[in-house]
């Protein structure tokens, strides 16, 4: 009967909490549990919020994910979509993360299990080219094999710096090994943190993944650059339902959607991105409207200066202007 209230895309689950070196059962584990559910809500929040949730590995596990603890003996039971979920387990500065993502496969043979081990962090310190903290910048991270060839790793997103400058790559042991469909999981040699804007010329940093990450923050620093507000328009106002701006400063590899560095538009629909390359030519877009729009903006010619580009899509779209109405004729608000 508790199954039938659930829904019909609902499903209880069992998991097995362990420990990645023992093996052995984890009593008293948290774990926080994302669905579909749980992403709705995400796609429901405002860009800012949806941006700054998406760059941490599990900020919406903390904000919305529902929590559960282990028993005596290990095992959490919960229940989640049957399309699947992700399961994040913390217990004792240990730290694991569960993908179950199939409606139709079944549990293995050993049964669901989550396995924790020793939770790493690594900080980065971005500075300016006078040496001041560096906000809003979008960094990634690369493994480095023993042979040299570096791998981009798929469990990791981009992540921006803070007002102080720094940037947090949390869980970091989830991503000590290269990919495994490159290199047959072989164990990364290095890791290398990159300032994720093209043509600005920083130049990446490199840590040894061999060894416990350092406890004091790695340090990038930017070259002189510029910074670029952008703005769309229709017929001279701000172009309504556009939350986020989207800048490249390359073009994408082929066959590839290439690096896209996002940025929340505020009351006036504006996004600033703080730094960009000089004398460069990027392109700014959005998807906001149910359709890709891009266009070609000039950066700022020289270091320091900002520069502001606003374009007006009169000439090339439309606008749809109506009521929503309730069947006895009375206005439906935020419909």
């Amino acid at each position: 009967a508790r199954d039938r209230e659930l829904g019909a895309e609902t499903q209880w689950y069992e998991v097995l909490v362990v420990d990645g070196v023992t093996q052995q059962p984890v009593a008293d584990a948290t774990t926080l549990c994302v669905d579909n559910a749980v992403r709705a809500r995400h796609r429901s929040l405002p860009a800012a919020e949806r941006i700054a949730l998406a760059s941490v590995p599990d900020g919406l596990a903390k904000r919305y994910g529902r929590v559960a603890r282990s028993d005596a003996q290990g095992r959490v039971r919960l229940f989640a979509g049957r399309s699947g979920f992700e399961l994040h387990g913390s217990h004792g500065g240990r730290y694991g993360v569960l993908n179950v993502l199939s409606r139709e496969a079944s549990a293995p043979q050993r049964g669901h299990r989550l396995v924790l081990v020793a939770d790493e962090t690594l900080r980065v310190r971005v500075l300016d080219a006078e040496g001041r903290p560096a906000a809003g910048v979008p960094l990634e991270i690369h493994a480095r094999n023993a042979d040299g060839a570096e791998v981009q790793l798929s469990k990791f997103k981009r992540f921006e710096t803070d007002a102080e400058g720094l940037g947090v790559v949390a869980h970091l042991q989830e991503l000590r090994r290269s990919d495994p469909r490159a290199k047959a999981g072989e164990p990364a040699v290095a890791l290398i943190v990159r300032v994720a804007i093209g043509g600005l010329g920083a130049e990446p940093a490199q840590v040894d993944a061999t060894v416990p990450m350092p406890e004091e923050p790695v340090v990038l620093r930017l070259p002189p650059c510029g910074a670029m507000t952008v703005r769309f328009l229709f017929e001279g106002a701000p172009l309504p339902g556009v939350e986020e701006i989207e800048l490249r400063t390359e073009p994408a590899p082929a066959g590839k959607a290439g690096f896209q560095w996002l940025r929340p538009t505020d009351a006036e629909g504006a996004a600033h991105f703080p730094f960009v390359p000089v004398q460069h030519e990027m392109l700014v877009g959005t998807t906001d409207l149910g359709r890709g729009i891009e266009h070609a903006v000039v950066g700022p010619q020289t270091a320091g200066e900002l520069v502001r580009r606003e374009i007006d899509l009169a000439d090339v779209a439309v606008a749809v202007c109506g009521r929503v109405l309730a069947a006895d004729g009375t206005p439906l608000a935020s419909t």
